[in-house]
């Protein structure tokens, strides 16, 4: 494929099921050559996949997860995005999309197909509540939004106009509320509470 062949990333192992693929990583994690994340092309989110997606992440919690898949639908987006994943993107992004997805999830980051996203935040809005039960202020809630649509929080302090350690600041308040370790658990919960 044309993501095998590109010379920016510097080496991709492909497995044709589940379970080769987690015969391959336990293999790698015992020499200490771990992947820097784990992407999961799919043309549907059915209940296969989703069970894939849930051993993976149980088996490799520490490795972040980015879903390509074909399905457009809300619900099963949302399923994925409970589970745990950094990304999630529609087949038909494109190759410099995937690229800079990946990039930004070893990084740190996030990545959500803008127009699922959208999409499901609209389905949401009836239910927000200004900070929800959680005390978030209206900057913290633009600082989440951001996180959910796949910003760096250096991209987020040039967004805002505020500093690096303030969005640092803003996200560690996040974390703290809802009681969470990282952007994508912080993200599942604030779409599954209705805040974003």
């Amino acid at each position: 494929t044309s993501l095998e062949r590109s010379q920016e990333l510097s080496r991709i192992n492909k497995y044709h099921d589940t379970a080769q693929a987690i015969a391959a990583l336990k293999l790698q994690r015992k020499s200490a050559s771990q992947p820097d994340l784990i992407l999961i092309d799919t043309n549907r989110m059915d209940d296969s996949s989703l069970a894939d997606v849930a051993l993976l992440r149980s088996t490799f919690a520490g490795l972040p997860i980015l879903v390509l898949t074909a399905d457009t639908s809300s619900q099963n987006f949302e399923s994925v995005i409970k589970l745990g994943v950094s990304g999630y993107l529609l087949k038909d992004c494109g190759l410099q999309q995937i690229k800079r997805s990946i990039n930004d999830i070893i990084a740190g980051g996030a990545s959500m197909d803008p127009v699922t996203t959208q999409r499901m935040f609209g389905k949401l809005s009836t239910k927000c509540n200004e900070g929800g039960n959680y005390s978030l202020s209206k900057r913290q809630l633009q600082v989440l939004q951001l996180l959910a649509d796949g910003k760096l929080k250096k991209e987020i302090a040039e967004e805002l106009n505020l500093s690096y350690h303030t969005v640092v600041m803003h996200t560690r308040y996040i974390y703290e509320k809802f009681g969470v370790k990282n952007v994508s658990a912080a993200v599942s919960k604030a779409i599954k509470t209705g805040i974003v």
